[in-house]
């Protein structure tokens, strides 16, 4: 077993603690009770679909985690990307309901017998076909939480000095309630990347409560949406969002280009709004009013653009 350390985790379902390897014996420790070990399902993206993000919350609810080939665990490592990513190994059951020796507590080395069951950590070229399919650019998933109500998608697969795969994985839906952006049926490719990019980083400045930073990135995504919508309905596109704005007011007093017009009156008025309070943010304007928009005027613009990109179509909640 001396071979497995950092490699298996062991659940104890009588006890309802966890336990690993120690170095040279066939004893486990268990975990400080403070360890956390989440439930996870894969899911293929086909399987979002229909009956089968249903079919996973119910393996997560009513699947032991000692009974289910199909049911993982996840354990977080520490993430360079910082929230909302998440980065974790994932361990598979390997072998249910066996006997092993394992003392008694974490500092009580007393040695006892208990029924176990052994996690093995995936490992390189032996995961479930996740490496092929990412590296084809297939999506994953996985599915945790109370109930199976955390999805995440799975961003990066790399491989540790043990050669055991780490996970990133991306929230689908925030906490905060933001919209689930969709911008693939934004022609321009230069254009969706920016967008992409710019809403990645929007993200992690709503998780980590950078409302300042909220502001900057909601003003850049909206003069993306203002560039798709006006370059849409064949105009040209100015180089501000204040100029942007004008235009977009233009075309939406145009009675001929109703219903074609991806920019709504309630959205030209949220991406108005956006802009005034970026231009809070600069420096002449917060030295001229002695103050700079506050935390949770900041943090309020992450709902207006959300609202914005289900507005023009780019997002859904």
């Amino acid at each position: 077993m001396s071979d497995r350390v950092g490699h298996d985790l062991w659940i104890f379902p009588e006890s309802q603690d966890f336990g690993e390897s120690v170095a040279g014996s066939d004893v486990v420790i268990p975990l400080p009770p403070d360890t956390v070990l989440l439930k996870a399902v894969h899911l293929a993206e086909a399987e979002l679909a229909g009956s089968g993000l249903e079919k996973g919350r119910q393996r997560l609810v009513t699947v032991p985690p000692d009974g289910d080939k199909n049911v993982y665990l996840f354990r977080p490592v520490p993430s360079s990307d910082g929230p909302p990513f998440r980065a974790g190994l994932i361990y598979v059951l390997v072998q249910p309901g066996m006997e092993i020796q394992r003392y008694a507590s974490v500092h009580l080395r007393q040695l006892v017998k208990r029924r176990a069951s052994r996690y093995g950590a995936v490992r390189v070229g032996l995961s479930p076909g996740w490496e092929q399919d990412f590296a084809l650019g297939r999506p994953a998933f996985f599915l945790t939480g109370s109930g199976g109500t955390a999805l995440w998608r799975l961003a990066r697969l790399e491989a540790d000095a043990l050669n055991r795969l780490v996970l990133t994985l991306q929230p689908v839906r925030l906490a905060h309630g933001l919209a689930v952006p969709s911008f693939d049926q934004v022609s321009d490719t230069a254009l969706r990347a920016y967008l992409t990019e710019q809403f990645e980083a929007f993200q992690r400045a709503v998780a980590s409560g950078a409302h300042l930073e909220v502001v900057d990135r909601s003003a850049n995504i909206a003069e993306g949406v203002l560039d798709y919508c006006l370059s849409g309905v064949g105009r040209d596109v100015p180089r501000t969002l204040a100029e942007r704005l004008t235009a977009a007011r233009g075309v939406l007093e145009e009675k001929e280009l109703r219903g074609k017009f991806p920019l709504t009156s309630h959205a030209y008025h949220l991406a108005h709004k956006i802009r005034e309070l970026h231009a809070r943010i600069h420096a002449d304007q917060g030295v001229q009013r002695g103050e700079t928009v506050r935390l949770e005027e900041g943090m309020s613009v992450a709902g207006d653009l959300s609202r914005l990109l289900v507005e023009v179509g780019l997002a859904r909640y």
